[in-house]
Formats: C-alpha cells, sequence, structure tokens
C-alpha cells in the first residue's frame, strides 16, 4: 500500500512538473501588453452594455456583425444580442453587473460577473 502510494506521488510529480515545463515553454510567446489591452477592452464593453445599457453604439464597436452566441438564450448576431438585452434593460432599469474577476490568455478573455436587478 505504501508503495503505490509512493509511485502515485511520484507520477503527480513528474505530470506536475511536465506541465510547468510545458506552461514556462510557452511564456516566451505570452504578449501581457496585449492581453491587459484585451481586458481592458472587456471591461469597457461590459460596463457600457450591461451597466449604462448602452445598445445604441457599444454593440456597434465591439461586436462583429456575425456574432457568434454561445448563450442558447441570446440568438447569433449583433442585432440578436441587441433584440434580446433591450425588453430586459427596458423592464430593469437598475440593472448593473459588477465585474469580480477578469482573465486572460492569449486572445481569449473571460469574466465572472455578478448581476443584480435593482438596488
Amino acid at each position: 500500500m505504501l508503495q503505490k502510494s509512493i509511485t502515485a506521488l511520484i507520477l503527480a510529480g513528474v505530470l506536475a512538473f511536465s506541465t510547468l515545463v510545458t506552461y514556462a515553454g510557452n511564456l516566451e510567446k505570452c504578449d501581457l501588453k496585449q492581453e491587459a489591452a484585451n481586458k481592458e477592452l472587456v471591461i469597457k464593453f461590459y460596463d457600457e452594455v450591461f451597466n449604462k445599457h448602452d445598445l445604441k453604439k457599444a454593440p456597434y464597436q465591439y461586436l462583429a456583425e456575425n456574432l457568434i452566441q454561445h448563450n442558447p438564450a441570446v440568438p447569433n448576431g449583433r442585432q440578436g444580442f441587441i433584440d434580446r438585452l433591450t425588453p430586459i434593460f427596458a423592464k430593469l432599469p437598475q440593472r448593473h453587473s459588477q465585474l469580480v474577476h477578469v482573465a486572460a490568455d492569449g486572445d481569449l478573455v473571460w469574466t465572472h460577473m455578478h448581476s443584480t436587478e435593482n438596488p
């Protein structure tokens, strides 16, 4: 039993080291300035759309016309995005979203957001 535990720990260490070496090798390709710029772009988008409820200008500034939406409740395309949010913002004018975490890896940015519908 002890032998199996030691073997498992060694294997876990080798896998962790292998992953670390692979990741460290990719750091040379990492563009921290671009990742920071990408995060700032997403932060601005979220503030303008989900806090200021700007559906007249912001979607045209930030979203492609042929946006592929990953939320099944929102149709694809920039117009689908606008059409879905327009009645929500009309019904809930005090709706607000706070970005709790924003992270980037290359050209991918993801967020953890806390949304409230009223004060």
